[in-house]
């Protein structure tokens, strides 16, 4: 098995940026990021035209020089279902052009017949999970071969990365985790919960107490009030720190989502590494490298 390594009570208040709280320095990781070539340079999933692709590109190139200049130097890249459905053989060949730079979430339906050795395979490269997007109702995570799927990723010390939207109840989630404790599970974008759902933010917190979960503290240009500088998810991030533990959250920019309507990668990172001025050196440390280089990055 392979192993990883290091290389309304909720909004109280929370005091914002001073001169005290540091910026993260380098070597961090952006641990959700999407990347894409121009049309006809790769082949996307069929029926996908030119005018589907939003921007119509967003390289590795492009990603990586959106992080250098907050020393942000590596990446996990989530596959984008929608443009390459199961096909992650792109981000192969970019994350082979950049030794040491990136990880890959990949994407495997729970009923493809070689699905157990496609994981086993996998395992021996630098592909270390598999996004389930949400679908709606509450059978999304249900049935023997989505059951299989999480045993398989367990065995081969693979984590399994949920996009939970709101067509689907935070619970669902958490009795899925519940049931599959040996499973490492990775919560997208704060799991998109709702700061004014009681129900919601209660779930979250069951979660946090499961040892095996992580959460992405993620997607501000969607979550909250989504108007840079994004202050009023600070509350909801210093609750999260004293729920989850900063060794369980990772920080991720989304993009080239983040980029757009006026939204930036800077603003994302700031609001943590800058903002949060109740993070202490060392919750940085975890939050944007320690976490995602021990989920993500094998040695």
């Amino acid at each position: 098995m392979n192993r990883r390594t290091f290389n309304a009570g909720l909004l109280g208040s929370v005091s914002l940026a001073s001169g005290c709280s540091s910026s993260f320095q380098s070597d961090g990781i952006d641990s959700h990021a999407h990347i894409w070539p121009r049309f006809g340079e790769y082949p996307f999933k069929k029926g996908i035209k030119q005018e589907d692709l939003a921007p119509s590109s967003f390289t590795a190139e492009d990603l990586i020089r959106e992080g250098e200049p907050f020393g942000i130097t590596k990446f996990v890249l989530i596959q984008h279902i929608f443009y390459h459905g199961y096909d992650y053989s792109y981000f192969k060949k970019v994350s082979a052009q950049y030794p040491g730079r990136f990880a890959i979430v990949g994407a495997t339906h729970q009923d493809d017949p070689a699905l157990e050795k496609k994981v086993e395979q996998d395992s021996k490269t630098n592909v270390s999970g598999y996004r389930i997007p949400s679908v709606a109702g509450e059978a999304w995570l249900q049935g023997k071969s989505m059951d299989r799927f999480w045993q398989v990723a367990a065995e081969y010390d693979q984590s399994i990365c949920l996009l939970r939207n709101t067509n689907v109840s935070l619970k669902s989630v958490y009795e899925k985790c519940r049931k599959f404790p040996q499973t490492r599970v990775v919560i997208d974008h704060y799991g998109h919960v709702d700061l004014n759902n009681n129900e919601e933010l209660n779930t979250l917190w069951r979660l946090s107490q499961l040892e095996n979960v992580y959460l992405k503290v993620s997607k501000y240009y969607g979550n909250g009030a989504r108007k840079p500088p994004y202050l009023d998810m600070l509350p909801l991030l210093e609750k999260v720190v004293k729920k989850f533990g900063t060794e369980k959250l990772m920080w991720a920019s989304d993009c080239p989502y983040q980029l757009e309507d006026g939204h930036t990668y800077k603003a994302a990172y700031e609001l943590v590494a800058k903002k949060a001025s109740f993070l202490s050196a060392q919750d940085k440390e975890n939050i944007f490298r320690n976490t995602a280089a021990k989920v993500f990055f094998k040695v």
